[in-house]
């Protein structure tokens, strides 16, 4: 069922409680359902450039959607698929896979515009939905606007949010997502940098979703992604 955009002022709450799960579980969850890009000179290469002062915002936009592509390639890659029968251009037939089902996207603005191209160049027809979240002068976390897609309740769910380091905005994002009727189980979150703990306290409250990302790191805030990315001084939530 298709749902309307919702703009709001009001604080939000997160509408799925935390389970209180033990340490040694999450550790679990983060070895089964974490995947990290594997190291390579390429990923070296394009982290390294993102890291580094002296990149302009042009090449950091290049660099970004680099990135943003390899870890889109590997959250498509864990979607289920079915067999199909197709004939080449010579007239012989080739038995090979197609996606089970179509995805759709959920985009946790602004951070997450930043990774959307890349899920378009992969998947060019993907219906996306939007939310905005940020942080109030009160440290409390408040959904402006939200808008799913139509066919969130049986579709995978690729949700974008570039860096995850408390996980407080993903939480939120989740919350908004399950309310839609999307089940836990076929949300996959594509994340560029993320923090161990802010892996561990999605994980613990959300025991089925899966998270790509492309590399770890403890203190996210001082990537300064979107002040880079888009240029500017503005701050969001993450």
């Amino acid at each position: 069922m298709a749902t309307s955009p919702r703009v709001t002022s009001t604080p939000s709450t997160p509408s799925t409680p935390r389970r209180s799960v033990s340490a040694v579980v999450v550790e679990k969850l983060v070895q089964k359902q974490v995947f990290v890009l594997p190291s390579s000179s390429n990923l070296r290469a394009i982290t390294t450039s993102l890291r580094s002062r002296e990149t302009s915002l042009s090449e950091y936009r290049v660099q970004v959607k680099r990135l943003s592509r390899l870890v889109v390639e590997k959250g498509v890659s864990l979607l289920p698929t079915k067999r199909v029968l197709v004939t080449t251009p010579s007239g012989h037939e080739f038995e090979g896979v197609e996606l089970k089902d179509e995805p759709c996207g959920m985009c946790v603005l602004r951070g997450g515009q930043a990774m959307q191209e890349g899920l378009r160049q992969c998947l060019p027809n993907v219906r996306m939905g939007h939310v905005v979240i940020q942080y109030t002068t009160a440290d409390e976390l408040q959904v402006y606007y939200s808008h799913l897609p139509s066919d969130i309740t049986h579709a995978p769910v690729l949700l974008l949010h570039p860096v995850i380091e408390t996980g407080r905005t993903l939480m939120e994002a989740l919350a908004i997502v399950l309310q839609g009727g999307a089940r836990e189980g076929s949300v996959i979150i594509l994340a560029l940098y993320a923090s161990r703990s802010g892996l561990e306290q999605i994980l613990a409250a959300h025991p089925k979703v899966r998270i790509v990302v492309a590399t770890t790191a403890e203190n996210c805030t001082s990537l300064q992604f979107t002040e880079r990315y888009f240029g500017c001084r503005y701050s969001e939530a993450t």
